[in-house]
């Protein structure tokens, strides 16, 4: 057979079964989409795999808890995202890894979100929010899932450690410009991640001003 008869079978040959995959993972994503009462009660299942690998000169950089020098992470991320009309959203987030800030301890798996959004008017003038989700203020917290997050890690402020506890601050100023007397997971980075807090919030866009309030 000739090179270029060769490569046309191939060309043919993958289109089929990417359309048959694509045809999978449709009819996937239709068994996890439920709707009613004339679509105005909607929900959807989805989910994200991480295979993340990391290789690095101790001591491991960041927040990788881990006395090697290397860390294999596998994680799964399931999302819920359901809406009654066009004002009350109900979302949870759940996953199965070895923890947020990588480390050696063995997989866990850990409900992250679960919450309720009431939107009164449909311009977004004023959500109002409550159940455990991540802070409203900052920008990484929006896009740390791997398919957003542009870097291998957090950027710098959420992975900077500082002299400052869970609970107490340091004694002195000075402590600031010191190095740290402690294993550096007793200390808190610059600024925290995607903390899963209980509480309430309202934030919304009026013109050209966003605002949140927690």
């Amino acid at each position: 057979m000739k090179p270029l008869a060769t490569l046309g079978c191939c060309i043919v040959t993958l289109g089929a079964v990417g359309a048959r995959a694509e045809g999978f993972l449709d009819r996937v994503d239709d068994a996890l989409t439920f709707s009613a009462h004339d679509d105005q009660l909607r929900a959807r299942i989805s989910g994200l795999l991480d295979l993340e690998g990391y290789r690095f000169q101790p001591p491991a950089p960041g927040l990788i808890d881990t006395g090697s020098d290397s860390l294999f992470n596998p994680r799964l991320s399931l999302f819920l995202d359901s809406q009654l009309g066009s004002h009350v959203y109900v979302f949870a987030q759940a996953r199965a890894d070895r923890g947020f800030d990588p480390g050696d301890r063995g997989a866990r798996i850990r409900p992250d979100e679960y919450a309720l959004r009431y939107t009164p008017w449909d311009d977004g003038r004023l959500n109002l929010q409550a159940g455990t989700f991540a802070t409203v203020t900052g920008t990484w917290n929006r896009r740390h899932l791997s398919w957003d997050n542009p870097f291998v890690t957090a950027p710098l402020l959420y992975e900077n450690f500082t002299a400052i506890y869970d609970h107490e601050a340091p004694a002195s100023p000075t402590k600031f410009s010191h190095e740290l007397d402690e294993p550096k997971y007793e200390y808190n980075p610059v600024v925290w991640g995607p903390s899963y807090g209980t509480g309430a919030s309202a934030s919304g866009r009026l013109g050209k001003l966003d605002y949140p309030s927690r």
